[in-house]
C-alpha cells in the first residue's frame, strides 16, 4: 500500500485508480506473470519495460512508475469528453493496445457515435469481434467482451476504493 501510495503521489494520479489496476492484474503479486510475458504488480510487458528503462519488472517500484507512466502517457493522449470517460479508455488502451482503441473510435464516427464517450466507444469495441468489422480495422480482430469486461471490472473496483477509503492515507 505505502509504495502504491507514495508513487502515486509522486506522479499525480489518484493511489485508489492504480491500487484497483494492481489488484486486477497481479492481486497485489509484485512476481505476477502472465502467458504472455507480461510481469509484476501491473502487469508490464517487456516493450514497456524497456520503454521506461526497467531492469527488474518485479521490483515493485520500478513496475509501477513504468505502469503509471505509461497509463499517464496515454491518457495524456486520449481525448474524452470526461474525466470517467478518460479512465476507462485509457483502461482499455492499457488493457488490449491504443490501436484497437483507435480502430473502435474510428468505428463510432462511422456509426456517427461519438469516439470521446466511453459508452459509444465500448459498443464498437463488442462490433470489433466481428469479422465484419475487424476485416476493415487497421489493428483486426479484438477481444472487445474482454475488453469492456476489463474496464467495467477495475472501474466498479476503483469506486468502491472511492467510495470507502479516503484518498488521504498518507
Amino acid at each position: 500500500d505505502e509504495i502504491i501510495q507514495s508513487t502515486s503521489k509522486k506522479m499525480n494520479i489518484d493511489w485508489r485508480l492504480v491500487a484497483s489496476i494492481v489488484f486486477n492484474e497481479s492481486s497485489f503479486n509484485s512476481r505476477a506473470k502472465s502467458r504472455v510475458g507480461a510481469k509484476g504488480l501491473m502487469q508490464i510487458m517487456p516493450v514497456v519495460a524497456r520503454k521506461y528503462k526497467v531492469k527488474n519488472a518485479f521490483d515493485p517500484k520500478d513496475n509501477l512508475q513504468a505502469g503509471i507512466a505509461h497509463f499517464l502517457n496515454w491518457k495524456s493522449i486520449i481525448e474524452a469528453e470526461s474525466n470517467e470517460d478518460s479512465i476507462k479508455m485509457t483502461l482499455a488502451a492499457y488493457n488490449e493496445g491504443l490501436g484497437h482503441l483507435r480502430d473502435a473510435q474510428r468505428l463510432a464516427i462511422k456509426h456517427k457515435l461519438s469516439p470521446h464517450r466511453w459508452n459509444h466507444v465500448k459498443k464498437m469495441l463488442l462490433l470489433l469481434e466481428q469479422k465484419k468489422y475487424f476485416s476493415k480495422a487497421r489493428f483486426g480482430y479484438c477481444q472487445g467482451k474482454g475488453i469492456v469486461q476489463y474496464v467495467e471490472k477495475i472501474s466498479k473496483i476503483y469506486s468502491n476504493y472511492k467510495n470507502n477509503i479516503t484518498i488521504a492515507t498518507l
